[in-house]
């Protein structure tokens, strides 16, 4: 099922004008991202057993970038390949169609909070904050217009959504709380382009200072015209802000989602936070520190364990009120060569009916980032 992917990137390149071929460079340059992980939980309660530390070769991404026009044509094809899954990750193509007006087609992530717009090879952590699972955003099909990547003080995007996430990982709005499984549709073994269509809004807009201190305001909005019940969010707002001041860089986010209840009248709210500390040293190693916080009300919580009996609970999210992550870690990036090392250290913690279960987390990770 990945012939039409790799038809579609193919016919995108031979598309391109000869002429934008033979003056601006290389049009299609191959792209790889791997990750070897070497990492080991620690549960603290009813004296479980330790497992063994688990060693594992994630995110192998070959892609490809395409530019033609002078950079106005810009596209993107990227599979994961692990050994775990063999996925279609990102497929879209991008025009400018004039000066701050960009429109992207295509597979790609929603654009939800800045901290999700970057790269997973660009933390200093070895993996995103526990937020993402919960307020995404996520790869979904779609048409955005947004201004990215051109430099200026103010950035935009609006965009129209199918609605339904195909990826597993991030964006899962309150599925989990409901113990409801995420089908992961962009897997290739067994591709199928996803049930349910029903339109879902986004809009993001930022400030940014740049100076001797820089600094820069967001605000991010998703909006479900018919949102799954028991899965998704109906609308989620996040206010974000950073600041950078020599080595030093802050970055806070805080998310709020909105979900019908289903064995009762009403909404029900999750509240989320993110703040990152990083200090660069010697420019090659950087020092971070992490607090990240999932929080769901009293309404939401109770329809959920309405909804789902005892004996169906089958994750440690279903009924939980409260998700801590409270971590540091050292990111190391060798100089000349695409690769980089990096280590962290997390206390984890949920929170069910008043019962906290508590762990620790230890990662390490090489990684190979050939964009």
């Amino acid at each position: 099922m990945a012939r039409p992917a790799l038809f579609a990137a193919t016919a995108l390149t031979l598309l391109l004008p000869r002429a934008a071929r033979a003056d601006d460079g290389p049009v299609v340059r191959p792209t790889l991202v791997a990750q070897l992980r070497l990492s080991a939980d620690f549960p603290q309660a009813d004296g479980a057993v330790n497992p063994p530390a688990a060693l594992e070769l994630r995110r192998v991404r070959p892609g490809l970038r395409l530019n033609a026009l002078g950079g106005r044509l810009t596209g993107v094809f990227v599979l994961n390949t692990s050994p775990s899954a063999l996925e279609l990750m990102d497929l879209w193509v991008e025009y400018q169609a004039r000066t701050h007006v960009r429109v992207r087609v295509g597979q790609t992530n929603q654009p939800i909070t800045g901290y999700r717009l970057g790269s997973f090879a660009d933390l200093h952590f070895v993996d995103w904050a526990l937020v993402t699972r919960t307020f995404g955003g996520e790869r979904q099909l779609g048409v955005e217009v947004h201004n990215r990547g051109e430099g200026g003080p103010w950035e935009y995007s609006v965009g129209l959504w199918n609605g339904v996430t195909v990826r597993a990982a991030h964006g899962r709005g309150v599925a989990d709380l409901y113990g409801q499984p995420v089908v992961n549709a962009s897997d290739l073994r067994a591709y199928a382009l996803p049930s349910a269509l029903h339109p879902e809004l986004t809009a993001r807009g930022a400030w940014h200072h740049r100076g001797r201190v820089q600094w820069g305001l967001g605000l991010s909005a998703l909006v479900d015209l018919e949102p799954a019940a028991q899965r998704e969010f109906r609308a989620v707002v996040a206010p974000e802000a950073t600041l950078r001041a020599g080595v030093v860089r802050v970055d806070v986010t805080g998310y709020l989602g909105v979900s019908e209840l289903t064995q009762q009248g009403g909404a029900g709210l999750t509240w989320g936070a993110l703040a990152e500390v990083g200090v660069t040293l010697a420019q090659r190693v950087t020092l971070g520190a992490r607090y990240a916080v999932v929080l769901r009300d009293a309404a939401l919580v109770d329809d959920a364990r309405r909804a789902v009996a005892q004996s169906q609970v089958a994750t440690r999210r279903v009924g939980a009120e409260e998700e801590h992550e409270l971590g540091g870690a050292v990111d190391l990036r060798l100089p000349g060569v695409p690769v980089s090392a990096n280590a962290d250290l997390s206390w984890l913690r949920t929170s069910t009916a008043g019962v906290h279960s508590d762990g620790l987390r230890v990662r390490v990770q090489a990684q190979l980032a050939w964009q």
